[in-house]
């Protein structure tokens, strides 16, 4: 099977970014894949142009700017042996990535992951959370390191067809990974009793649960564990730094549209907090896991 065979990188030319497009380029080495480079170019409101001076001719350099920054980070994939193809759009980020991805059948998408305060999302959201949320490829968020050697993977595990896609997605695409481990979070249950304070599941049943799952779905070589935490999200990005994962690789629910849109998920938490590499995969979707969603 070709894999990473088309990759769609966007960069805002920023040190994730930059990551982001080195994490791509190892991919695509294992099969000479391609880099397809997305700069989108978000200009300001017009009010605002038509303040600093006129809208016409700012706007034409902005984007040429834009055009040669772009054209020198695509020369350098070049000099490294590598095919890639330059694309420049005008518009909202997130929304000319998922066209363009939506457009073209590509493998993965790579982008960096730059923007996580709580202001940002605020007023404008992440670019990040708002390709995963939408992207129907899978998609590499990269922040603080980029994904180069892939030894270590943390595959989130909810019971569900999405961690077995995850599973089997882990076994298929990297099967040099010297280590794989399927990472469960169970919360205390509400207490029964005020005296008595919160139950706390039987972490062994769930665990042999998990291993029966796992060699069910033809992962005999994947590791489990489970952990007691209320915040699952919190419990995979600490995790993943304590085990020092290369990857986590996660799939969504299966939502689509507006649904899909609205959900505040653990991936999307995973996404904006984890401090190594993450990989989202588009879950099945509803019609595919169950009926009536």
């Amino acid at each position: 099977m070709l894999r990473w065979k088309k990759i769609l990188v966007a960069t805002d030319f920023s040190e994730p970014a930059g990551r982001a497009l080195r994490s791509a380029e190892s991919l695509a080495r294992q099969v000479g894949g391609v880099i397809r480079l997305v700069h989108v170019v978000q200009l300001p409101p017009a009010m605002y142009l038509g303040m600093i001076g006129g809208k016409g001719g700012l706007e034409e350099t902005w984007i040429e700017a834009a055009r040669a920054e772009l054209r020198g980070v695509a020369r350098t994939v070049a000099d490294q042996g590598l095919e890639v193809e330059e694309i420049l759009r005008v518009g909202k980020p997130w929304v000319e990535i998922v066209d363009i991805a939506d457009g073209d059948a590509v493998d993965a998408i790579c982008l960096g992951n730059s923007g996580h305060s709580a202001l940002e999302r605020l007023l404008l959201g992440s670019t990040a959370e708002n390709v995963v949320r939408r992207s129907p490829a899978p998609v590499l968020v990269v922040r603080d390191h980029a994904l180069e050697k892939i030894r270590r993977i943390l595959v989130p595990w909810h019971f569900d067809e999405g961690a077995r896609m995850a599973v089997r997605f882990a076994l298929d695409r990297f099967p040099d990974a010297t280590e794989l481990a399927a990472f469960h979070v169970v919360a205390p249950l509400p207490p029964a009793d005020s005296v008595v304070g919160p139950l706390i599941p039987d972490l062994a049943a769930i665990r042999e649960e998990m291993r029966s799952s796992l060699d069910e779905a033809g992962a005999e070589r994947v590791g489990e564990e489970v952990r007691l935490m209320k915040d699952p999200a919190a419990a995979i990005v600490e995790a993943a730094r304590e085990k020092d994962v290369d990857l986590i690789l996660l799939a969504t629910h299966g939502r689509r549209g507006m649904a899909r849109a609205l959900l505040g998920s653990v991936a999307e938490k995973v996404v904006r907090h984890a401090d190594r590499p993450v990989l989202v995969l588009p879950g099945p979707t509803a019609g595919e896991s169950q009926s009536g969603e």
